[in-house]
């Protein structure tokens, strides 16, 4: 008789299915617990999981009355927030203004906890989920977040009504002060590091004993001795030669002239025979939205640029107007690439994105451009220099801040002297300590631990000695 008890991971975005499941964030979990698998039924096919090893599933709906109520109380918190988080303040323009005035008054500090206290007292338990939940008695409802969808508030907001334990495993490292807000906290965030820790506790107000510096299950693979030599040759697989020292640019999703860019780097190497050692690999965003003028790669003449080909198909297939260039490509982006894709570079030129933290782990300076391109105006790089999460990136030693595009040729000889200097390297890779916390023992483990502690009352850690 299995006697084993149960948990429910509970899915809500396709990014989730690489990121956690094919990351082995629960393979602990599975061998100490009955894992049951619900999903939200949202824009992407729930039958993704099957590509993932998850043959049993279930599938929620969401009640439309409650995706509306709940996206409403987003919104209005993160106009609440706006207050603490600089990065909320300027999403928030983008907000119709014939709502935003009534969305502020919301968000005022009496009436928003008037708001908050009527939708506690009003709204029932998600139906649907909730059946789930007596039929399976779980011991506790994990879910990876974005902390930015109506879902996991749903699934946290009524797990707390029927008494079951619930944690957030927060996605990304700028999530909580960027993209989503924690109206109704769970009993457990898991973040990235000690950033995450202040983002959490300094402005979603979630008591700081609730809040864990857990890591990330995808970058485990950068630090175990057996990645130290990956089977992927990047300079092999893209066909650069041996002799070449690689500076990956790395394209992020929000619009951006990446064009224009390479081009002034690709200019620079090629007037200075001093850096006639030295290519960029341009890789494109597995999930890049639309962009304003936007020419393709192939119909530039580069002499120093390659295009990554993990992503040269789908990035091709943009410019094809008999393909829908707006599906993501990122669960098809193989996360054994990275580690040998970071490891071959020497340094990484990137608007804001999770792949210039990245590259900061693994020691590769950062030229991040903080400039706009005056035609892609949303979330534009200049807005998101200012964003609080980037601001302490920017602060470590080894990112370089490119203001302005006059001054780009100038910071890419920056990182290039940067990259030769192994005691900067060293000091880039152990700053990122502060955003990234990782140790000796692999995430599955210590989440695995953290759930123990939860369910059982303890005080939240990640090992018995901590």
């Amino acid at each position: 008789m299995n006697d084993r008890k149960s948990l429910v991971i509970f899915i809500s975005n396709e990014n989730y299915l690489r990121n956690w499941i094919r990351a082995g964030a629960f393979e602990q979990l599975r061998a100490d617990y009955e894992l049951h698998y619900v999903v939200a039924r949202d824009y992407w096919d729930p039958a993704m999981l099957k590509d993932f090893g998850i043959a049993e599933y279930t599938v929620v709906e969401q009640p439309a009355y409650r995706k509306f109520l709940l996206r409403r109380l987003l919104t209005v918190t993160m106009f609440k927030h706006t207050r603490k988080s600089r990065a909320f303040s300027i999403k928030m323009r983008f907000v119709r203004q014939k709502w935003a005035g009534f969305y502020k008054f919301l968000a005022l500090p009496v009436v928003y906890e008037a708001f908050l206290l009527a939708v506690r007292a009003g709204l029932p338990t998600w139906a649907q989920f909730a059946q789930i939940v007596h039929r399976i008695n779980p011991v506790a409802v994990i879910a990876p977040s974005l902390a930015a969808d109506s879902f996991t508030i749903d699934m946290t907001y009524t797990a707390k009504k029927l008494g079951i334990k619930s944690m957030l495993l927060i996605n990304s490292w700028d999530n909580l002060v960027s993209k989503g807000v924690l109206p109704l906290p769970p009993d457990c965030v898991g973040v990235w590091g000690q950033q995450g820790i202040n983002q959490a506790t300094r402005v979603q107000n979630v008591p700081r004993e609730r809040v864990v510096a857990l890591g990330v299950p995808r970058f485990d693979r950068y630090f175990r001795q057996d990645e130290a030599k990956p089977e992927i040759d990047i300079h092999e697989f893209n066909g650069i030669p041996k002799i070449k020292k690689i500076i990956l640019y790395a394209a992020t999703s929000i619009p951006f002239d990446d064009i224009s860019a390479i081009e002034i780097l690709d200019r620079f190497i090629s007037s200075d025979p001093a850096y006639s050692d030295y290519v960029i690999l341009f890789r494109p965003h597995p999930e890049m939205m639309k962009r304003s003028g936007e020419r393709a790669f192939a119909d530039c003449h580069f002499s120093h640029v390659h295009l990554d080909r993990q992503v040269a198909a789908y990035y091709m297939s943009r410019f094809d107007k008999a393909v829908d260039s707006e599906k993501s490509y990122i669960n098809n982006a193989e996360l054994d690439y990275y580690p040998a894709l970071l490891k071959a570079v020497v340094a990484v030129v990137c608007p804001p994105t999770t792949l210039g933290v990245e590259g900061a782990m693994n020691g590769a300076p950062c030229l991040m451009i903080c400039y706009g391109d005056g035609r892609n105006t949303w979330l534009s790089p200049d807005q998101m220099c200012q964003y609080e999460s980037v601001e302490e990136v920017l602060a470590m030693p080894g990112v370089v801040a490119c203001h302005a595009e006059s001054d780009l040729a100038a910071c890419f000889a920056q990182i290039i002297r940067l990259s030769q200097d192994h005691d900067a390297r060293h000091l880039l890779a152990e700053a990122t300590q502060y955003v990234v916390y990782r140790d000796a023992t692999p995430y599955a483990k210590r989440l695995a631990f953290l759930v123990q502690c939860l369910v059982n009352e303890q005080p939240l850690r990640l090992s018995p000695q901590d």
